[in-house]
C-alpha cells in the first residue's frame, strides 16, 4: 500500500522541475484510479478462481514496473505511466489481501481481519508518505533514492509471499485466468450500497486532502519541504490506522457514527485551514479526519466481510474497493475543474457537504444493519 503514495510529496518538486499546472496534478491522481479501477472491475474476481497467492505476486510484480517507471523518469510521460501502473498493483492487491487476510485468521473471526485490514492499509498510505519525504529531505539523489529502497522492499516481499499457504481450494477449472466482470450477490445487495456508500465518502475525502495539502502548504504557506508535507499526509493515514484499535470492541454502528462526526469535523478545519492559511488548522483536519476516515472504513469493511459467501469474497471485496476508488478519482477532478470557476475554498466546502451527507446516509444504513 505505501506505493500508493510514495510519490505524493514529490509532486510540487516535480512541478517546479517539469513545470506543469495544480490541474496536471489533479489528473496524475485520476490516472492512478483508472488504475485502480480497471484493476478490480477486470481482475476483482481473479484470485477466487486463481488462488490469492498468484494474485498478490502479480501486484507486487506491476508495483515494481510503477517504481521502475518512476525510477527513471524526466518528465510528464512515465509519471502518468507510473501512477496508472502503481493504481493497477492496487486495485489487484485491494481485493486479493483483504480476502486472504479473512482466511488466514486462525480463528476465522472476520472482525478481527477488518481490523487488521483497516490498520495496514491507512498505515502503509502513511509510511509511503513519510518514507518519500525523509528521503527526499536528507538523502541524496531525490526522486530516484526512495524509488530504489522500495524496489529492494518489494523484492523481498515477494520471497515472503512465496512462503504463504494458499487459501483458495482451486478445481478443474481454477487455473485459468479469465477477465470477468463484478456481480454483487443479490441478497447482499443492500447491505453492499450501505457499505459502497460510506467507503465512496472515505477515500474522497482522503483523496481530497492528498491533493490539496502538499501543494497548500508548498505555495501558500511557504513550507516547500517533502518531509512537511509528507507528515502531514502521514498524519492523516496515521490516524487513520490507529482509529480501529481504538474503537476496541465497539459495534460497527458506533464506529461508523464516529467516523461521521470527525470526518464532518476534519472537513471543516480543513476548510477554515484554506481560508485562514494556518498551519495548525490543517494539520488539525488532517488528523480529525484520518481518525473518522479509519472508523468508516473498519466500519463498511467490516459489514462487507460479514455478509459476503466465501466462495466469493474477492469479488465483492472488490466491489466494494471500486467505490472507494471511484471517489478516489472523481472528486479532486471536480474540484480542479470547478475550482477555476468559483474558486479553491468554494469547490473544497461543497465537495465537503457531499462528502459528510454521503457518510451520514452510510452511517443510518449500518445501524439499521443488525449487530456485527
Amino acid at each position: 500500500m505505501a506505493g500508493g503514495t510514495l510519490p505524493s510529496p514529490l509532486y510540487p518538486l516535480y512541478q517546479s522541475a517539469y513545470g506543469f499546472s495544480n490541474a496536471t496534478v489533479t489528473v496524475i491522481f485520476a490516472f492512478y484510479g483508472a488504475g485502480v479501477i480497471l484493476a478490480l472491475l477486470g481482475l476483482g474476481q481473479a484470485s477466487d478462481r486463481v488462488g490469492r497467492k498468484p494474485m498478490l505476486l502479480v501486484a507486487l510484480g506491476l508495483g515494481a514496473f510503477s517504481t521502475l517507471s518512476f525510477l527513471l523518469a524526466d518528465g510528464l510521460i512515465l509519471l502518468f505511466v507510473g501512477r496508472f501502473l502503481s493504481g493497477l498493483s492496487i486495485g489487484v492487491l485491494s481485493g486479493t489481501a483483504t480476502a486472504g487476510l479473512a482466511e488466514l485468521e486462525p480463528g476465522a473471526d472476520k472482525r478481527r481481519a477488518s481490523i487488521v485490514s483497516g490498520v495496514v492499509t491507512p498505515a502503509g498510505l502513511g509510511i509511503g508518505t513519510i518514507l518519500t519525504g525523509a528521503v527526499v529531505e536528507f538523502a541524496p539523489v531525490p526522486f530516484r533514492l526512495v524509488f530504489a529502497i522500495y524496489m529492494g522492499l518489494l523484492a523481498a516481499l515477494a520471497v515472503a509471499v512465496l512462503s504463504l499457504p494458499e487459501t483458495v481450494p482451486l478445481g478443474m477449472d481454477g487455473a485459468r485466468l479469465r477477465m470477468r466482470s463484478l456481480h454483487v450477490p443479490a441478497e447482499m445487495w443492500r447491505t453492499f450500497l450501505v457499505a459502497a456508500g460510506g467507503v465512496f465518502s472515505t477515500f474522497a475525502m482522503m483523496s481530497l486532502f492528498a491533493s490539496l495539502v502538499p501543494s497548500f502548504l508548498s505555495q501558500t504557506l511557504d513550507q516547500p519541504g517533502p518531509l512537511v508535507s509528507g507528515g502531514a499526509l502521514s498524519l492523516l493515514f496515521g490516524l487513520s490506522a490507529a482509529a480501529p484499535l481504538a474503537i476496541g470492541r465497539g459495534s460497527i454502528g458506533r464506529a461508523g457514527f464516529l467516523g461521521v462526526l470527525a470526518i464532518a469535523a476534519g472537513l471543516g478545519l480543513l476548510a477554515a485551514g484554506l481560508a485562514d492559511a494556518r498551519l495548525l488548522l490543517l494539520l488539525g483536519g488532517c488528523a480529525v479526519a484520518g481518525f473518522g476516515a479509519g472508523c468508516m472504513f473498519t466500519a463498511t469493511l467490516a459489514l462487507v466481510n460479514r455478509d459476503a459467501p466465501p466462495a466469493r469474497r474477492g469479488e465483492v471485496i472488490s466491489a466494494y474497493f471500486v467505490a472507494g476508488y471511484i471517489g478516489v478519482t472523481l472528486p479532486p477532478i471536480a474540484v480542479g475543474v470547478v475550482s477555476v470557476q468559483i474558486g479553491v475554498l468554494r469547490s473544497v466546502v461543497a465537495l465537503s457537504i457531499l462528502i459528510v451527507t454521503l457518510a451520514l446516509l452510510s452511517e443510518v444504513g449500518i445501524s439499521r444493519s443488525g449487530p456485527a
